[in-house]
Formats: C-alpha cells, sequence, structure tokens
C-alpha cells in the first residue's frame, strides 16, 4: 500500500489539481482522452488554474504528453483507472484514489481553485467533445 505521508510530501500541482478534477468529476468520471486533454487545457489557459505541464497544437486541438505522463504515474500509484469503453478510454479513481483525496488532496487545494474548477466541471463533461476542441481551439488564437 502507497504511503500517504511519503506521496504528499511530493505531490505536485499537477497531481493536486489532476486528482481533484477526477474526484469532482464522480463515479462516471472523464470520458476519452480528448475530452480529458480538452477539459486540462481549458482549466489551465481559459481558468488560469497553475497546471504546469505544456501543450502543443495538434490534429485534435492542444495536446500534452506531461498530462498522459502523469495519469501513467497515478495509474501505477494505483490512484486513477483507465478503461477502455467502446472507441476510447475513461479517466475515473480508483477507492483508494477517493480515500487519497479525501484525506490529502482536498487540503491542498484552495478554496479559490476549487469554486473555479467546481463551476466548469458539469458543463464540460457534458459538452460534446467537438465543441471542446472548438472552444481550446478559441483559447489557442487568443494567446498569439
Amino acid at each position: 500500500m502507497t504511503s500517504y505521508t511519503v506521496f504528499k510530501s511530493s505531490l505536485s500541482e499537477d497531481e493536486t489539481y489532476l486528482l481533484y478534477l477526477l474526484y469532482r468529476s464522480g463515479s462516471t468520471g472523464i470520458s476519452g482522452r480528448v475530452r480529458l486533454q480538452k477539459m486540462v487545457f481549458i482549466l489551465k489557459e481559459g481558468l488560469k488554474i497553475p497546471f504546469g505541464m505544456t501543450f502543443t497544437k495538434r490534429n485534435f486541438g492542444p495536446f500534452s504528453d506531461s498530462l498522459m505522463d502523469l495519469v501513467t504515474k497515478l495509474k501505477s500509484e494505483g490512484y486513477v483507472e483507465e478503461k477502455m469503453k467502446g472507441n476510447e478510454f475513461d479517466y475515473t479513481l480508483t477507492d483508494e484514489g477517493c480515500r487519497f483525496v479525501e484525506s490529502t488532496v482536498l487540503n491542498n487545494v484552495g478554496k479559490n481553485m476549487k469554486g473555479r474548477i467546481d463551476s466548469v466541471i458539469e458543463p464540460l463533461s457534458k459538452t460534446n467533445v467537438g465543441n471542446l476542441t472548438h472552444l481550446a481551439y478559441a483559447i489557442l488564437e487568443t494567446k498569439k
């Protein structure tokens, strides 16, 4: 079993916010790799959630290899589950991941950041991926 104390001492902002995002996404999690990428990009660039990862422009909009590396890391630590559903991957917290978020992560996310993330989770989760990609491209254009 992973030691929470050891992990907490090295918990990065990216880990904190991604775990919080998945926690607030509930038991359904985030449906699709493209959706996950766009949601994190929109949170970072649109709502100024301080994710440290870099996004590059790809065929389906902004993409971060670092985000996928982080998902892989959190999967290997037993906090995140990636399941193939149809033609896409779904991302949810494991039971251990939920317990970890409740015991550690919730205390590390400031009220302001919680409010920003909470205010967009439902709309972003329900918006079709094409519209999320369009929004991400629009945000990219404003950065030029």
